[in-house]
């Protein structure tokens, strides 16, 4: 498939579990796509993230939440909001547990999510912006929770082989669905 550099494009941002998907979140203002910066970011958490796992009724005492380095992600704002709403269950650079950087391995949105989406979504080259977001949308309405069950199922597979491969690339595992 090749990149046409003057497509429409978005920032797009998701959740995901082994039992539910939450998103999309599309980093837009005033009708255009914006970089995500640390006041976005959490502007984000707290007035679209956080409120959607309370609408619904996933007890946040339960949740685990894991972020990649980004540098937005990794302000010490962000991390104390974080911090706050999850404690100890932060998994993320500068939080109790680090996460280690350049580790896609083991994160749903890196060896699946992202990959999949961008499958569907570029099937053809969407011609705007609109059309791209609702491509999005399709799409990740297509990620069904047996797909998301055969993730979490696959996570061991996924963290024998990162243990196997001491750091090093791992072969594509592909989660049974």
């Amino acid at each position: 498939m090749q990149h046409d550099p003057y497509a429409p494009h978005i920032t797009v941002w998701c959740a995901l579990s082994c039992t539910t998907l939450i998103g999309p979140y599309f980093f837009w203002e005033g009708g255009q796509t914006v970089t995500v910066t640390a006041a976005r970011y959490q502007a984000m958490l707290e007035g679209f993230f956080l409120p959607e796992l309370e609408r619904r009724g996933i007890p946040l005492h339960r949740v685990w939440f894991q972020q990649d380095g980004a540098s937005a992600h990794t302000t010490q704002s962000v991390i104390s909001c974080l911090q706050r709403v999850f404690g100890t269950r932060l998994i993320s650079a500068k939080s109790p547990v680090m996460w280690p950087p350049r580790s896609p391995d083991m994160t749903y949105a890196d060896f699946f999510l992202w990959g999949r989406l961008k499958s569907v979504v570029y099937q053809t080259v969407p011609r705007s912006l609109p059309q791209l977001k609702q491509r999005v949308r399709r799409a990740i309405k297509g990620v069904t929770a047996d797909v998301l069950s055969s993730l979490a199922d696959s996570l061991c597979a996924r963290a024998r082989a990162c243990l196997r491969a001491r750091g090093g690339p791992v072969e594509p595992l592909q989660p049974h669905h």
